[in-house]
Order: structure tokens, then sequence, then C-alpha cells
């Protein structure tokens, strides 16, 4: 593997040169991980057909199913000392929230079955992934569902309309140093 080097001291032809090196190594390493991440691609598209399984099939899954099919979403994990009853208070805490704020947020809204199906996965992530449930995971793992086409198409809809538009950050007032720094490009009479 080619080491970065700062190329800004160098020759014109080395310039070109290292640049080239490293597009040929790039290239090489995507090459190498072509396999690997159809491979991914793959396992991720079994996982989503199994979550597709048809809701009355899915809530009489046995936890040998759900393990089976636990997703790593590579989320935040619950410390392994924190209270049982805390933690299921968090999760209902952040569920509520994210729930409430999902249309204004994303502008889509699920329905009774969709929030059982989600419902279910999210208790699996916590289950069989010590999976730390905030706003954030849920969106991560609503964003899996949505991308791979979970949710059957009843159970989910979208409207731009209901997402909240967002408000132009507003900007800080200029420091006294950053006031000083600019410079007068007005005339003595005002005029720019």
């Amino acid at each position: 593997m080619t080491s970065q080097v700062d190329l800004s001291q160098r020759s014109p032809g080395f310039q070109k040169f290292m640049q080239g090196e490293q597009a040929r190594e790039a290239a090489k390493t995507a090459k190498l991980l072509e396999p690997v991440q159809e491979t991914i691609r793959q396992i991720h598209a079994e996982y989503r057909k199994a979550w597709r399984t048809e809701l009355s099939k899915l809530s009489k899954a046995d936890s040998h199913w759900y393990s089976a099919n636990f997703v790593d979403l590579a989320l935040p994990q619950t410390p392994a000392d924190e209270d049982p009853k805390v933690t299921m208070q968090k999760v209902k805490t952040a569920y509520k929230e994210w729930f409430d704020t999902l249309p204004s947020r994303t502008g889509y809204v699920i329905d009774g079955n969709g929030s059982k199906r989600f419902q279910t996965f999210v208790q699996a992530q916590i289950t069989f992934g010590n999976v730390s449930v905030t706003v954030e995971s849920l969106d991560r793992m609503f964003q899996w569902f949505v991308d791979g086409d979970v949710f059957n198409e009843s159970e989910i809809g979208y409207d731009p309309d209901l997402k909240t538009p967002e408000l132009p950050k507003e900007s800080a007032p200029l420091s006294m140093a950053e006031v000083l720094a600019t410079t007068d490009t007005t005339t003595r009479d005002g005029n720019a």
C-alpha cells in the first residue's frame, strides 16, 4: 500500500506519477473488496426477505428465528451494568419521541402493522445485540427497513409535505476580532 506523501513539495512529474500509483492502488483495493461487498449485500438481502415475513408468522417466530435473523447494524450498545428497568424506560421514551416526530422529520408514516413489524425488529436488536435504543439508533434501524423495502406497501406511506422545513441556521454575530479583520471597501463618500 502506498503511504501518503505530501506532493506539494515535489516536481509535477513526480506528482503525476504518485497520483497514478495511488489510483492503481485504490482500484486494486476496490477490486479485492468487491466479492466481500457482494456477499454482505446478499446477506442483507436475505435478512430483509426474512423480516418481510407475513406479520402473523413473524409474531409467532421463536427466539431461534430471531437470533438467526439478527442484523448487526453496528449500533451503540447498552452498558452491561444498566438496570433493566432503566433500560426499558429509556426504550419507551426514545421510541415514543422517535415515533411521534417521524412524519415531521422524514415525511414517513407507518400504520399499526408496520409499527408492530418495526417494534419486533427493535426488540430483536435489544435482545440479541444489546442495542442501546435512542432516536438516532431507531433512525438507523428505520433507514435499514426503508432502504430494503422491508415494510409492506400498506404498512408505510411517504408524503414530503409532512416534513417540517428546516429553518436556515442563524449565523452567529461576528466577534470583535472578525470585525477588525474585515477590510473596509467603501470610499470616503460611503460608496462601494
